[in-house]
C-alpha cells in the first residue's frame, strides 16, 4: 500500500504523458496525451506508436519512489517503467525550438549529461563553462551531436533526485531511427512530428508526468495512481500493442 500511495499523480499535475507496453520484453508502447478537468482526465488527440529498449522495460527510480520489481541498470538496453516527472527539452541546431513556453535549452559541445556511475555529477546535466579547454573526460559525456534522433528531446526524470549510480541515466523522450524500425538504448522514442507536438503542448503550469507501465502493472496500480481509465484494469480501453 505504501508504493500505491506514493505514486498518486501530484495534485497539481493537470498534464498527462502515459505509455502502455504489452511486457518486460516488449519493444514498442503506445502514448497518449491527457488533460485534467472537472470531470477527470480527458484525452487529448489520438494515441501515437513509440520504441523502448531494446531488451524491453526494467523498473526505474521516480514518482512511484523505489523500483517495484526488477531494476534498471547501467547498459542494460530498457526504458524505465514509473511515474515521473518531465524536465526541460534539448535542442541541437537546427532543430526548430518550440515556443509555447515548454523550457528548451540548446546543445552545445560544452553540454555534458553524464553516464559515468562514478562520477559526483552522475545523471545530470553539466555545462563546461566557456573558454576551458574540454577534457577527454568531458568528451566522453557530451550529450549528442549531430544525430538526428537527439535534434530535440526531453528530459524524463529517472533515478535524478539522488541519483544511484548504476541504477541508469540519460533518459529521454526523443525522436525515433528509421522510422521506428529501430529500439533504443532504454529511452522513448517517437515520430519526430510526435514529438514536436508533444514539445509545443507540454505546459511548465500544469506540472507534466510520464508513465510508462505494462499491461501488468496497469492493471495493479492503476486506479490507485489516479491514472485515467483508458489504461487501468486491463480493461479493452487498453490500444492493441504497436506491430
Amino acid at each position: 500500500m505504501l508504493a500505491m500511495a506514493m505514486a498518486q499523480i501530484p495534485p497539481q499535475t493537470d498534464q498527462l504523458v502515459t505509455g502502455w507496453v504489452a511486457d518486460d520484453d516488449a519493444t514498442h508502447a503506445v502514448l497518449q496525451r491527457w488533460v485534467r478537468g472537472e470531470g477527470g482526465w480527458a484525452a487529448v488527440g489520438g494515441s501515437v506508436e513509440a520504441r523502448l529498449g531494446s531488451r524491453g522495460v526494467a523498473w526505474g527510480r521516480g514518482l512511484h519512489g523505489e523500483p517495484l520489481g526488477p531494476p534498471k541498470i547501467e547498459g542494460d538496453g530498457r526504458a524505465p517503467l514509473g511515474v515521473f516527472r518531465l524536465g526541460p527539452a534539448f535542442a541541437d541546431p537546427p532543430a526548430p525550438i518550440p515556443t509555447q513556453g515548454w523550457p528548451v535549452l540548446e546543445v552545445s559541445p560544452r553540454d555534458l549529461w553524464v553516464e559515468d556511475p562514478t562520477s559526483e555529477h552522475y545523471n545530470t546535466h553539466v555545462r563546461v563553462p566557456d573558454g576551458r579547454p574540454l577534457t577527454d573526460w568531458e568528451r566522453s559525456q557530451r550529450m549528442h551531436l549531430g544525430d538526428d534522433a537527439h535534434r530535440l528531446k526531453v528530459v524524463v526524470h529517472h533515478n535524478t533526485d539522488s541519483p544511484v549510480p548504476g541504477q541508469g541515466s540519460a533518459i529521454f523522450l526523443h525522436r525515433w531511427r528509421r522510422d521506428g524500425e529501430a529500439a533504443t538504448a532504454g529511452c522513448t522514442a517517437v515520430a519526430p512530428e510526435a514529438l514536436d507536438t508533444f514539445v509545443d503542448w507540454l505546459s511548465p503550469g500544469a506540472h507534466p508526468v510520464f508513465v510508462l507501465l505494462t499491461d501488468e502493472a496497469w492493471s495493479r496500480y492503476g486506479v490507485a495512481w489516479g491514472l485515467p481509465s483508458w489504461v487501468a484494469g486491463g480493461t479493452t480501453a487498453i490500444p492493441p500493442e504497436a506491430p
